[in-house]
């Protein structure tokens, strides 16, 4: 679930979980990279939470991932507030790298004897990190923008207006975006977004959750059925 790691001018492509991130732009075309982190399973056994860029040096960093959550009890399991298990935005890329890719959403399972949403629930993916525009009319250039952390909603949050635009983050309404393109020597490539994560539920055989969240990104998986004795 590792993303790419910008230590090129090409953006770093986004991490991947429920799907593959979002392609760093290079210097022909959108995504064209081709760096993006590959999807992941998460079902049965499998736990993990959402994935970020290893630190670097080298270049800018990754959005971190969201984390990962089990809340499971001998009873109902009740969610009537808020969680939140986004990924971060990737930093703003420099002359000499791209920016850095959106960190995946997280993984969140709600395990019990019955299990009520009617709160919200997301597990979006960050944006990622602007490349470098440089090349300005006056003596300096604005900063570029970082790539926008996941939001709690279902729709994409958009890339910012400095630089050449990282890809959006994943949300039910869309797939990771992927970086814009540089275009001249001493500019750098836009992050992908990255993926969405993932919302489980777990409850015994002949259990019936009412799953009736005011908001959720992205959908719940269908309902596992487990031995809870």
């Amino acid at each position: 679930m590792q993303q790419g790691t910008p230590t090129t001018v090409n953006g770093a492509g986004g991490s991947g979980f429920a799907s593959a991130g979002g392609n760093g732009g290079d210097s022909m075309t959108i995504g064209g990279a081709m760096n993006a982190g590959a999807a992941v399973s998460y079902t049965g056994e499998s736990f993990v939470g959402g994935a970020g860029a290893t630190p670097t040096t080298a270049g800018p960093a990754g959005g971190g991932g969201g984390g990962a959550i089990v809340i499971a009890c001998r009873g109902t399991v009740t969610v009537s507030g808020q969680i939140d298990l986004g990924g971060g935005g990737g930093d703003a890329g420099t002359s000499s790298r791209g920016g850095g890719g959106g960190g995946s959403g997280g993984h969140l399972l709600l395990e019990g004897f019955n299990v009520g949403v009617t709160g919200s629930v997301f597990a979006n993916g960050g944006g990622g990190g602007n490349g470098y525009v440089g090349r300005c009319a006056t003596t300096s250039c604005p900063p570029n923008d970082d790539g926008m952390d996941a939001p709690r909603g279902t729709t994409p949050v958009p890339s910012g207006t400095v630089g050449f635009t990282g890809g959006v983050g994943a949300t039910v309404e869309r797939v990771p975006g992927w970086g814009s393109p540089f275009t001249q020597a001493s500019q750098s490539g836009g992050g992908g977004g990255g993926s969405m994560g993932a919302l489980r539920v777990a409850v015994p055989q002949n259990a019936i959750p009412v799953v009736t969240p005011v908001k959720r990104s992205p959908l719940f998986n269908s309902t596992e059925v487990v031995g809870i004795q």
